[in-house]
């Protein structure tokens, strides 16, 4: 084997295979099933227990009949020197694409699970009558599972002078740290650690701090337009007030479905009582003089076909 370019470590004894495996962590153990100080089928076994799958192969050289359970594979002999380099050859070939393999899968596993909690966060923030409280917090328990290690992973947002996080969340040196802005100021931070540290060469996969650079982005953008939103009720909650206090009223007509919506000051001035005025345009025109409804219907389509400012005086009829 040494001849044909591969790297060998010899071991004589049961005992000493275990070491050398421990120090050199081969890819592939080939073992007499006639060791002086054991089974070389125990040895295999031992190898299996004490190492991850797939991670070392094992191979067993028996004469024929011995059973070779608890091994990858099994050689018999006779088993002439080129057979044996030909076999050993295919065997590491083979183990090497199934590890390019497992890493493949577990990568497109990891970026399942990123997608996974970008869909699950856009579904938290469509959930109606959501305050943004219970978004951050529910983005927050959406964080640890798409991570790598999610059984240590912990997370925290802060925006402004509110904390959210999850149960099991310390500070720790293991961590990814992303600003949240706010019309283009940081007003807070969104991170995410582990509590111990990982098993793997980098606590952290590039795609990892990707996917906590676009959800702070998100935010980011989910605290604008909550915000706004909330301006906007405030806004036309005092409008409403001002025009209760002016004695006057206004109307909303959507020429998608020519539904209106009537201010609460509007029908008094329509001689109605609350909730007496139909919601459509048709209605609106019944309470037209019939002297002047064309002249609103005009005024309505040059404002609709050609964008016109509706600008209209007309005269109205109650109901008595």
């Amino acid at each position: 084997l040494s001849d044909h370019g591969f790297r060998v470590v010899a071991a004589a004894t049961s005992e000493e295979a275990l070491g050398q495996i421990s120090d050199h962590g081969p890819d592939l153990v080939l073992v007499d099933a006639g060791l002086p100080d054991g089974g070389g089928i125990d040895l295999c076994r031992q190898v299996r227990e004490n190492e991850a799958p797939g991670r070392i192969l094992t191979v067993l050289v028996s004469e024929s009949g011995v059973q070779a359970e608890g091994v990858d594979h099994h050689l018999v002999r006779p088993l002439s020197d080129r057979d044996l380099v030909a076999r050993v050859d295919l065997l590491l070939q083979l183990k090497r694409t199934e590890d390019k393999l497992q890493i493949q899968t577990h990568a497109l596993e990891e970026r399942v699970k990123e997608l996974n909690c970008l869909y699950d966060i856009a579904q938290l923030v469509e959930e109606p009558g959501i305050t943004l409280d219970e978004i951050l917090q529910g983005t927050v328990d959406l964080l640890p599972p798409a991570w790598q290690y999610p059984r240590v992973a912990c997370a925290r947002i802060v925006l402004e002078e509110q904390t959210f996080q999850t149960k099991n969340f310390a500070k720790t040196r293991w961590r990814l740290v992303e600003p949240i802005r706010v019309y283009g100021q940081n007003t807070g931070q969104i991170e995410v650690g582990y509590l111990q540290e990982s098993p793997g060469p980098s606590p952290f996969l590039d795609e990892e701090r990707y996917l906590l650079r676009a959800i702070a982005l998100r935010l980011g953008r989910i605290v604008e337009r909550m915000r706004a939103q909330n301006s906007l009720r405030t806004s036309e909650e005092r409008y409403a007030l001002a025009q209760q206090s002016a004695n006057v009223g206004s109307w909303d007509w959507d020429i998608r479905t020519g539904n209106l919506h009537w201010s609460q000051q509007i029908e008094p001035l329509f001689g109605f009582e609350p909730g007496g005025f139909g919601a459509t345009y048709e209605a609106f025109l019944e309470c037209v003089h019939p002297d002047d409804r064309q002249l609103v219907i005009d005024a309505v389509k040059a404002c609709v076909m050609d964008g016109e400012d509706y600008a209209v005086e007309h005269r109205i009829v109650w109901p008595d």
